[in-house]
């Protein structure tokens, strides 16, 4: 959540923009950054609508597929060949999860300047399970797994804004990634209310794909 609604939906709006601006250059990239928004769009929801479960709900599933996502990407900038059914398989299981429990998620809270949307994953008070292990594997597996191959990418290109457009996919993979885990699934578990700058790094995400692209000159990641 950002540090307002509306700024969490001005975001979502901008993000959505950049998507469809990306869509005739990458589908995959665009669908990266309009499920970004869409996070976005989910937090706003939360706090200005009804049914504040049923967008908790909906966001956990939006930045679980994060991941799944940004590994295609990874995979495809890389010219690594990757069997889509069991890249998606993880997150798959874990919209599974989200839909068919019973009360998943527990308990949210909203304020102008906090939010706190607690779920089976992140919820404190339950015991740690073998699932709740596999979805944080899941997450910091999948982010190590595309940094990788596009480090390796990076080693091996030999165009100079080729080198640098890996560069900055990683960096922006990273920053979409890992403020979902800090924010939303580790802090939440240490009871931690936060000023989330979760929209922010969002936001950064898109403009660098916008340089990235550019940088590129071509399609080599559809």
């Amino acid at each position: 959540m950002c540090f307002s609604p509306a700024v969490s939906l001005t975001v979502a709006a901008f993000e959505f923009i950049v998507a469809t601006m990306l869509m005739r250059r990458s589908k995959l990239f665009a669908f990266l950054i309009y499920l970004l928004g869409f996070y976005q769009f989910t937090e706003y929801m939360l706090c200005t609508a009804q049914h504040d479960y049923f967008w908790a709900t909906t966001g956990f599933i939006t930045y679980s597929l994060l991941p799944a996502v940004g590994l295609h990407l990874a995979s495809n900038f890389a010219n690594k060949k990757m069997n889509l059914l069991a890249l998606y398989l993880p997150a798959m299981m874990a919209v599974f999860v989200a839909v068919s429990k019973k009360d998943f998620v527990v308990f949210t809270e909203c304020s102008n300047c906090f939010v706190i949307a607690l779920n089976y994953f992140s919820n404190p008070a339950t015991k740690l399970t073998l699932s709740k292990v596999l979805y944080v594997a899941y997450y910091f597996g999948y982010i190590a797994l595309s940094v990788y191959f596009l480090s390796k990418h990076y080693k091996t290109e030999k165009d100079n804004l080729k080198k640098v457009a890996d560069l900055i996919l990683v960096v922006a993979i990273i920053l979409s990634l890992f403020p979902a885990v800090i924010l939303l699934l580790i802090l939440p578990s240490l009871r931690i209310m936060f000023p989330s700058v979760y929209c922010e790094f969002a936001l950064l995400f898109a403009l660098l794909a916008l340089v990235m692209l550019c940088l590129e000159g071509k399609n080599r990641y559809r």
